[in-house]
């Protein structure tokens, strides 16, 4: 059956058993529930780094120190997962130094232990193509970082911020 279908059986279905009041404030919803899910599908897969921009003042805007600094920009080879089961996503960060992963459902905060070791409490959000997570410290409540994720068919662009610093890293999907 089509997405159309899908769409066609559930509101005949519904405006028979929900009557025509109730329909109309729940099928929008329900409508908007199969569209994310049909976007969050659009995200899955694995990426490949293939440029970067400006992440080394990222880093130190955000408090990673020197040496750390220095590895991170010195590997060349740089992959990102996302994964999904059910509700829960998954986003893997691989690189030849560390690997580290995030789990959380979308517009839920989250723990997570970032890959330079701060922890931070993370809220993702899905509008249209653009996967959004804000970082916020759990040690310096003050800190805020927003990582902006558009994907497009031929894969991520990230937009990574804290306060005025802005850096960009590109990748392909594989």
């Amino acid at each position: 059956m089509t997405v159309e279908g899908v769409y066609t059986s559930a509101a005949a279905f519904s405006r028979q058993t929900l009557g025509p009041v109730t329909f109309s404030l729940v099928f929008p919803l329900y409508c908007k529930l199969i569209s994310a899910n049909k976007m969050a599908d659009k995200i899955l897969g694995t990426y490949d780094l293939v440029e970067s921009k400006d992440f080394d003042k990222y880093m130190e805007a955000i408090g990673v120190g020197f040496l750390m600094r220095k590895m991170a920009n010195s590997t060349t080879s740089m992959q990102v997962e996302i994964s999904q089961n059910g509700d829960d996503f998954t986003i893997k960060s691989i690189s030849k130094l560390k690997t580290s992963e995030v789990k959380f459902k979308l517009n839920q905060e989250t723990k997570e232990t970032t890959m330079d070791g701060r922890e931070v409490l993370s809220t993702f959000t899905l509008d249209g193509n653009t996967l959004t997570q804000v970082q916020k410290g759990i040690k310096d409540p003050s800190f805020v970082s927003t990582i902006e994720r558009k994907f497009t068919s031929e894969g991520m662009v990230a937009t990574l911020k804290h306060k005025d610093v802005v850096a960009v890293r590109t990748y392909k999907k594989i």
